[in-house]
C-alpha cells in the first residue's frame, strides 16, 4: 500500500540545539496517500486553529486515505497570516533538492473559516447571513 508523508508544526518546531522539537514537530505516514493521483483528485487538507491545540488532518479521495495529529505545543496565540507555498531549499533531511525542475504547487481550492468550530459549511454560512456580514463571510 502506497503511503506519503506529511510534515506539520506549530513554529517554532526546533529545539533550541537545531533538533526537531518532537512535541512541536510531527511527521505522519498517510496510508492509502498517493502522489500519483494528487493532481486528478486534489486531497482535503485541513487545520483547526484552537486555543489549546492545532488539529491537521488530511482525506484522500483514492484509497480511503486519512490521518489527523493534533500538536498542542506552540499553538499560535496571536493573528497570523496564511500562506501557501511550495519550495526546496537543498536540505536532505527536510525539502530535498534541489528541485530538477521548477517546483510547482497546484491548489484547487482554499476555505478558511473564522471563529468557527462547526464541520458543516451550510450552518456556518447561515450564521454568517444572519449576523449580517454575508459579504466578510464569502471566502
Amino acid at each position: 500500500m502506497q503511503a506519503e508523508e506529511g510534515h506539520y508544526t506549530n513554529q517554532p518546531g526546533q529545539l533550541p540545539d537545531t533538533d526537531p522539537d518532537p512535541d512541536a514537530t510531527k511527521d505522519v505516514k498517510i496510508a492509502g496517500a498517493n502522489l500519483k493521483y494528487a493532481f486528478q483528485f486534489f486531497p482535503s487538507v485541513r487545520i483547526d486553529w484552537l486555543p489549546s491545540q492545532t488539529i491537521y488532518s488530511y482525506t484522500g479521495s483514492v484509497n480511503n486515505a486519512s490521518s489527523t495529529t493534533t500538536i498542542s505545543k506552540n499553538v499560535p496565540a496571536t493573528t497570523s497570516a496564511v500562506v501557501l507555498n511550495v519550495w526546496s531549499n537543498g536540505d536532505p533531511n527536510f525539502s530535498n533538492g534541489p528541485p530538477k525542475a521548477d517546483a510547482i504547487a497546484t491548489v484547487q481550492s482554499v476555505q478558511l473559516y473564522f471563529n468557527s468550530t462547526t464541520l458543516s459549511e451550510a450552518s456556518f454560512t447561515s450564521a454568517c447571513q444572519a449576523a449580517g456580514n454575508v459579504d466578510p463571510c464569502s471566502v
